[in-house]
């Protein structure tokens, strides 16, 4: 009974918060390029995620579902969903940070989308934040490990 209480412990103690919207931004983004065969170990975190890659192909894990997410497609994560990312080859990732409760899917749960072209172009561009505040905050730094 103890080991499963410390990896729950553990588990929790993955929730990355620091690419999360800050205060008075509704929207945050991250754009990274990952060589091959790098892994962003599994985390979570505060904020509903859209992952999305301009190049390469990246295996998303979570629980027992894989999904291998293409260019023009993305990922939608639920905040607080634990999931890994693999990366078969070179990636150009581009990910979207919402605050909870911002966007409403149509079904609860990780789902995979269509990017359309007109999406595809705003996230090939540089990151930025978008929200209520004048000042925002743009996330541009790497996972921890």
């Amino acid at each position: 009974m103890a080991v499963c209480q410390n990896i729950s412990i553990m588990r929790h103690s993955k929730t990355l918060r620091g690419f999360d919207p800050k205060r008075g931004v509704s929207i945050a983004t991250l754009a990274y390029e990952y060589s091959a065969g790098f892994q962003v170990p599994e985390h979570a975190h505060g904020a509903d995620q859209l992952i999305y890659a301009i190049r390469g192909v990246m295996e998303v894990f979570s629980g027992q579902s894989i999904w291998l997410v293409p260019p023009r497609f993305a990922l939608w994560v639920p905040a607080k969903t634990y999931h890994r990312i693999h990366m078969p080859g070179a990636v150009s990732m581009r990910t979207l940070y919402f605050r909870p409760g911002l966007v409403r899917m149509r079904s609860p749960g990780t789902a995979v989308l269509h990017v359309t072209r007109r999406c595809y172009v705003s996230l090939r561009s540089k990151p930025c934040a978008l929200g209520n505040s004048e000042r925002g905050t743009t996330t541009s730094e790497r996972y921890a490990t």
